[in-house]
C-alpha cells in the first residue's frame, strides 16, 4: 500500500522538485555510473536524461526528438525565424545550410590570417596600457566580446565592420537572459501557454531589439561588396528578395531579416565568450600548464600569430584542443519529444518515448565520459591539420559536444579557430591575475561569475624548446576550483 501511494504522488513531487531544482543541477547529480535517468511527471509524460553518447547519436538524428514547445520563451526573445531555434524541416535545413556553407572548416581555414589578424590588434590594444603603466586592470570580457564581434561579423559580413558601438548592448542582454529567462517555471509556463511569453523576460527581449542594428550593419556592408564577394549576410538578403545594389548606408530592412542576422553574431559570440573566458582563467590559476603552453607557443609562433598563415599547420592546436573542449561552455541541451519513438541505450535496455515527453542531454557529462579517448586520439596525431579534422567525426569521435546530423553546431570551427588564436596570443603577450572570487557558475551554459576585470602585466619570456608534457583537462568537479 505504501509503495502504491508513493508511485502515485511521485509524479508530482518530481514536477515539483523540477521546478525549483534546475535541470543542470539534477543532472550533475546523477550517480557517475549514469547513463539514462528517467524522471515521471503529471499527465504520463516523463524527462529522459542522457548521458550516454550511443544514445545521445539516436536521438540527435531522431526526427521525433526536436525543438518544440521548450523554446517558446526563447522565441519569443530572439525571433521564431533564429536558426538555433528552429524545429527541423526546410526553413531550418534551408538556414543551417547557408551557415554551414559559410563557416565551413574550408572557409575559416581560408579566413584564419585575417582573424589572427584581429587577435593581434585586441592583445596589442591590451599590451599598449600595460606597457604604458607597468600593469593594469583590464576588463576581460569586454576584449574577449570586442574581438569576437571583429571576428563574427567579417564571417558573416564578408568584409570587416565596426561593432563596437554593440558590446555593451550585448553584455546587457546576455546579463538580462540570465536574469529573466532562465527560470524552469517561466520556460514551462510559456511552453503551456505561449501567449504568456510575450509578457515574460521585457529587458532581454528589448536587448535583443536593439543589437539587431549590429545585423542592419553587417547587412548593409555585405551589400556594398555584392560584386565583389560572397557573404552568408548577402545570400540571407538575397534571401528576402533584396536587391543589395538599392541598400544605402542608412537602409533599414524587415525587423526578422534583422533579428536572423543579428542572431547568427550572437550563437557566434555567446559561447565562444565563455569558453575564451574560462579557458584563460583556468591558465591564469594554473601556472605549470600555462608555462607548458607558452613553451609551445614560443616553438610555433615566435613573433604571435600573426604570422599564421594556415591553422591546420599548428602544432599547439593538438596542445591546446583538449583545453579549450574541456571548457566548451555548453553543460547541458534539452529536446522535446514530438512523436513517439524509442531508442536502446548503451546498457541494452529499451527506452520509449511519447509527443510530450522530454530528453536533456548531459553534454559535460559525456565529455568528461569521452576525454580520454579524445587524448589518445590526439598524441596518435602527427600534426595540427589532423587534429582539426577530428572536428569532422561527430558521429563516433570524441567531439559529442557539437552534437550531431541535424544538431550539428555549424559555428564550430570558428568558434574554436577564434578561441585558438586568442587565446594562443594573450597567453604569449600578458599574464593576467584574476580578481579574487571570481567562478565559474555552472548552469545550462556554464560562464564566470564576479568581477571581470583582470589586473593584466607582460609576459615573462620562455625558452623555445617545446616540452614532453601535455596540458591535462580539468574534470567537471573542479573545473571551478
Amino acid at each position: 500500500m505504501f509503495n502504491f501511494v508513493f508511485n502515485a504522488f511521485q509524479p508530482a513531487t518530481n514536477l515539483v522538485d523540477l521546478l525549483w531544482t534546475p535541470p543542470q543541477e539534477k543532472v550533475r547529480q546523477l550517480p557517475g555510473d549514469t547513463t539514462t535517468r528517467t524522471c515521471p511527471l503529471p499527465g504520463n509524460a516523463k524527462l529522459l536524461y542522457v548521458r550516454d553518447p550511443q544514445a545521445m547519436h539516436k536521438l540527435a538524428v531522431d526526427p521525433a526528438v526536436d525543438r518544440g514547445p521548450g523554446l517558446v520563451l526563447l522565441r519569443s526573445i530572439f525571433g521564431a525565424g533564429t536558426t538555433f531555434l528552429l524545429p527541423r524541416g526546410k526553413p531550418h535545413s534551408q538556414a543551417a545550410g547557408q551557415v554551414n556553407r559559410h563557416l565551413s572548416r574550408e572557409k575559416v581555414e581560408a579566413l584564419a590570417p585575417e582573424l589572427a589578424d584581429f587577435a593581434v590588434k585586441a592583445v596589442e590594444r591590451v599590451r599598449d596600457t600595460v606597457e604604458a603603466r607597468g600593469s593594469a586592470s583590464v576588463d576581460l570580457r569586454q576584449v574577449v566580446l570586442g574581438y569576437l564581434m571583429d571576428c563574427g561579423a567579417r564571417a558573416i559580413a564578408g568584409v570587416p565592420v565596426d561593432l563596437s558601438s554593440q558590446v555593451a548592448v550585448f553584455q546587457r542582454g546576455v546579463d538580462a537572459l540570465h536574469e529573466e529567462a532562465s527560470s524552469v517555471l517561466k520556460t514551462a509556463l510559456a511552453a503551456a501557454q505561449p501567449w504568456a511569453a510575450n509578457f515574460m523576460a521585457p529587458k532581454a527581449r528589448q536587448a535583443a531589439v536593439k543589437f539587431q542594428e549590429a545585423g542592419r550593419l553587417m547587412l548593409v556592408a555585405a551589400a556594398e561588396q555584392h560584386d565583389l564577394r560572397d557573404s552568408l549576410a548577402l545570400a540571407t538578403m538575397k534571401g528576402w528578395r533584396i536587391d543589395p545594389e538599392k541598400v544605402t548606408a542608412d537602409s533599414d530592412f524587415p525587423r526578422e531579416l534583422k533579428a536572423k542576422v543579428s542572431m547568427d553574431l550572437a550563437a557566434s559570440l555567446f559561447t565562444t565568450a565563455n569558453l575564451i573566458e574560462m579557458t584563460l582563467h583556468h591558465l591564469y590559476t594554473h601556472p605549470q600548464e600555462l608555462e607548458t603552453l607558452r613553451t609551445a607557443i614560443q616553438a610555433d609562433f615566435p613573433h604571435g600569430v600573426g604570422e599564421l598563415t594556415a591553422l591546420s599547420e599548428c602544432e599547439t592546436y593538438r596542445l591546446l584542443l583538449p583545453l579549450l573542449t574541456a571548457h566548451t561552455p555548453v553543460a547541458i541541451v534539452s529536446r522535446d519529444v514530438v512523436k513517439s519513438t524509442s531508442f536502446t541505450d548503451c546498457h541494452g535496455q529499451r527506452h520509449d518515448l511519447c509527443a510530450g515527453d522530454a530528453v536533456i542531454f548531459d553534454i559535460e557529462g559525456m565529455q568528461a565520459r569521452q576525454r580520454p579517448d579524445l587524448e589518445r586520439q590526439l598524441a596518435a596525431e602527427d600534426d595540427g591539420a589532423k587534429a582539426l579534422k577530428m572536428m569532422d567525426r561527430c558521429p563516433r569521435g570524441a567531439m559529442s559536444m557539437f552534437y550531431t546530423g541535424d544538431n550539428v553546431c555549424s559555428g564550430r570551427y570558428l568558434a574554436m579557430a577564434e578561441a585558438f588564436l586568442l587565446i594562443v596570443q594573450m597567453v604569449k603577450t600578458l599574464d593576467g591575475e584574476p580578481a579574487k572570487g571570481r567562478q565559474v557558475i555552472r548552469g545550462i551554459v556554464n560562464h564566470l561569475d564576479g568581477d571581470p576585470k583582470v589586473e593584466m602585466r607582460l609576459a615573462p619570456p620562455v625558452p623555445g624548446a617545446r616540452p614532453g608534457a601535455a596540458i591535462s583537462p580539468p574534470s567537471p568537479a573542479s573545473a571551478s576550483a
